[in-house]
């Protein structure tokens, strides 16, 4: 909040204000007038902090999420969809395959490696690639017995960790405790419902992109 006393002059431009900052201009020699301009809206911020209510700025009004809870969910799951998704959608129509993203439950499980060791080397998944035209080739996988579907695990996400170890109250948290586990479930679920909004809305554009790509929890492939 800015409390500002100035004898502003007609032609002057106004402070910018944005919806996060009050700005107030007052007389500091008319203390009732001050009063009366600066109560209300200390009365509400005051109301909204005992209620645990933040206020919207342009950043927490996008993310639709207070400053302290925003990851990079939001950047990364856009750029999964533009540069994953959105991509691969002509292939899946024309080898009529629908295409099912698995979300891990640990951003771990999220690495290429991890991905091996708990779901290639045990047969799980099998790697498949497909290659566009005029594009870089893109791995896939696929669930022996189960020809009618193709399979990816956002490796993407994995980058969500190291922003959750900075919302931590101390850094000599393991990735074990429960703080982090939190932090991480946060994460995850917010990628997750963002990617699938993105999904959802862009229907108009991509006619029943949401028939042919559906979201699954990790549980999923260990049935």
């Amino acid at each position: 909040m800015y409390l500002v006393h100035s004898e502003k002059k007609e032609k002057e431009k106004s402070f910018f204000d944005t919806t996060a900052f009050r700005y107030f201009e007052i007389n500091i020699n008319d203390i009732k007038a001050s009063q009366a301009r600066l109560h209300p809206a200390i009365e509400k911020a005051h109301k909204m902090i005992t209620e645990g209510i933040y206020d919207k700025n342009p950043v927490t009004r996008f993310f639709e999420a207070p400053l302290t809870a925003i990851s990079p969910a939001h950047g990364l799951a856009l750029g999964y969809f533009n540069n994953f998704v959105i991509r691969i959608f002509p292939f899946l129509k024309k080898q009529w395959k629908k295409l099912r993203i698995v979300i891990p439950n640990r951003l771990i499980h999220c690495t290429t490696q991890s991905i091996e060791v708990k779901l290639v080397n045990p047969e799980i998944i099998k790697e498949v690639s497909y290659k566009p035209k005029k594009s870089r080739e893109i791995s896939l996988y696929m669930v022996p017995n189960d020809q009618e579907h193709l399979y990816d695990i956002p490796t993407t996400m994995y980058s969500m960790s190291e922003s959750v170890k900075n919302r931590m109250s101390s850094k000599d948290l393991s990735h074990t405790s429960e703080e982090y586990k939190q932090l991480e479930s946060d994460a995850i679920n917010q990628f997750k419902s963002i990617l699938a909004k993105f999904i959802v809305d862009r229907e108009v554009e991509l006619p029943d992109i949401a028939d042919w790509v559906e979201i699954y929890d990790w549980n999923y492939l260990f049935k």
